[in-house]
């Protein structure tokens, strides 16, 4: 969630600049919900606290006449997140767009761009290896990590995998490496 996590810290630090900014402009303090901070919770409890929250900030400028594009529903079981917050991002730079127009005046801040993590993890596999076997097979075990710039700890799979009976001969073994987000290589 390294990109997710990236985008809500970033989000939740220019939601209440606009708040403010919002309320002072149409002189109404109290007019909007407050924004929850991003504190590293997940991303699914963050937009589950959130989305209500700018749902509540597009009815009150819908009354107050500067209609602006709809936060969609957010639901953690079903809502594919990467999807969710690029629209989320897409929705609130046609919000910044949309008020300033109304203003008249550029006052708030740019709200940030959600890039989603496409990226795989990076296998580090052991160099190939030559063992002097018994009969006609042999237990192997070894060891493949991975890394990844958002997930602490990509699943790892091998086939055949480590502790394995090995038969004489050349085998290969592959190894897949999968992040949360589903990027996966091998």
């Amino acid at each position: 969630e390294c990109g997710e996590a990236t985008y809500l810290a970033a989000l939740s630090s220019a939601l209440p600049v606009w708040e403010d900014s919002i309320e002072t402009w149409k002189a109404n303090t109290g007019l909007l919900n407050t924004a929850p901070a991003f504190t590293g919770q997940s991303t699914a409890d963050y937009l589950t606290a959130l989305v209500p929250v700018l749902q509540q900030w597009e009815s009150s400028l819908d009354t107050l006449g500067a209609p602006v594009d709809s936060v969609a529903d957010f639901n953690a079981a079903t809502s594919d997140r990467q999807a969710y917050l690029t629209g989320l991002a897409s929705v609130l730079a046609s919000w910044e767009t949309v008020l300033e127009t109304s203003r008249g005046s550029d006052f708030l801040p740019t709200p940030p761009a959600f890039v989603p993590d496409t990226a795989a993890p990076e296998i580090t596999c052991i160099a190939d290896t030559t063992i002097a076997c018994a009969p006609d097979s042999f237990v192997f075990n070894f060891e493949v990590t991975a890394i990844d710039d958002c997930d602490p700890a990509p699943v790892v799979t091998s086939v055949p995998p480590s502790g394995s009976v090995f038969p004489v001969g050349e085998t290969l073994v592959t190894v897949t490496a999968t992040d949360s987000l589903g990027n996966a290589s091998s």
